[in-house]
């Protein structure tokens, strides 16, 4: 039996018991939130570090959808006719059974012998929902390289916008990635997640831009907050297993904010960021490897050059060293294997 969707583990609270009444029953609040309202899974976000935070650590308490309800009556259905069906007022007994929408609570008033079994069947659902939906475990391998390099790794074939790779495939490409100076491992996270649950991985930094050149009074007026521009890319990917478990279908969205250009004159502050975004949908077998390759872009590119040793004496290096600064073509290419947990 299945009454919700997901489980949300951000929602700590207390359920204390209160004195019982004359009739000697007590009052108890059970948190349900896992199971009537999905959860919404938190970004894992990767720092120019490499280290990222799970995808199973949320930090908030899910807002309920507008039809969340008819999962609330569904378990509070359940309990009452499952569950000494005659204590409850519904059935001319005294025991009550209400919800707490800010808390994602049921609130049940009655005989401790009722409470107890209320909390079995509890963790009954709670078991049954975690057989249901498998996890799904994403390897990614995300690389910047120059639109050049893939080309050439593609050895004149016609481009593909994805492909799958088998193991031997996936070593030459990550040996051919390692054997060019211009491509960068950006990240290589590992994500766990549910079948049907969003996941987030989100790389980047922030940069402050130069300030405007101020002028007569503006040079002696308060200055305000420096602008901030959030860079690098925003992955979601949400799985779906197949019924056999061969299959994983994946919804993947793909956005990038890069900096192109900074530059200052007297009138204008101008930052030149360019922002792509696109969204691919495949199904995986369990176990391949999927490669995908992301849109071009055009990035600034700054490359130095010079004699192999006296480029590298400080002061100098200045002698015998050339900096060259152009613009050429790039892209994301990312690698993603899924594999299937099935619960115990």
């Amino acid at each position: 039996m299945r009454i919700g969707s997901l489980v949300c583990t951000a929602l700590i609270m207390f359920t204390g018991t209160s004195v019982a009444d004359e009739n000697g029953q007590i009052t108890k609040s059970y948190p349900v939130a896992d199971l009537v309202v999905p959860f919404a899974t938190p970004p894992v976000k990767t720092t120019p570090f490499g280290t990222f935070r799970p995808v199973d650590t949320p930090t908030d308490c899910p807002t309920p959808p507008p039809d969340f309800r008819k999962n609330v009556d569904a378990l509070t259905g359940v309990v009452a006719q499952t569950i000494c069906p005659p204590s409850w007022q519904s059935a001319g007994g005294k025991g009550t059974i209400s919800f707490n929408t800010k808390q994602l609570a049921v609130v049940i008033r009655n005989t401790p012998d009722v409470h107890a079994a209320v909390a079995e069947l509890l963790e009954t659902l709670r078991k049954l929902q975690d057989k249901s939906t498998p996890q799904v475990v994403m390897e990614f391998r995300i690389i910047d390289m120059a639109s050049e390099c893939y080309t050439r790794f593609q050895d004149g074939k016609e481009e593909k916008k994805h492909e799958f790779l088998s193991d031997v495939q996936v070593q030459k490409f990550l040996e051919f990635v390692q054997g060019d100076r211009r491509a960068n491992v950006l990240s290589a996270p590992k994500v766990t997640t549910f079948s049907g649950r969003q996941a987030i991985i989100q790389i980047g930094e922030q940069i402050v831009l130069p300030p405007v050149p101020a002028a007569g009074l503006q040079a002696i007026l308060p200055k305000s907050a420096p602008e901030v521009a959030e860079l690098g890319f925003r992955l979601t990917v949400t799985p779906e297993v197949s019924a056999d478990r061969k299959l994983v279908t994946m919804e993947i969205g793909h956005e990038t904010a890069n900096c192109t250009r900074i530059g200052i004159d007297e009138n204008e502050h101008r930052a030149e960021i360019e922002r792509s975004e696109c969204t691919f949908a495949w199904m995986v077998p369990v176990g391949k490897t999927l490669m995908i390759s992301g849109p071009e872009r055009m990035q600034e590119v700054r490359t130095e050059f010079g004699a192999p040793i006296l480029s590298k004496i400080p002061y100098v290096n200045r002698l015998f060293k050339n900096v060259g600064v152009g613009r050429e073509l790039r892209r994301q290419v990312i690698l993603v294997t899924c594999r299937v947990i099935e619960s115990e």
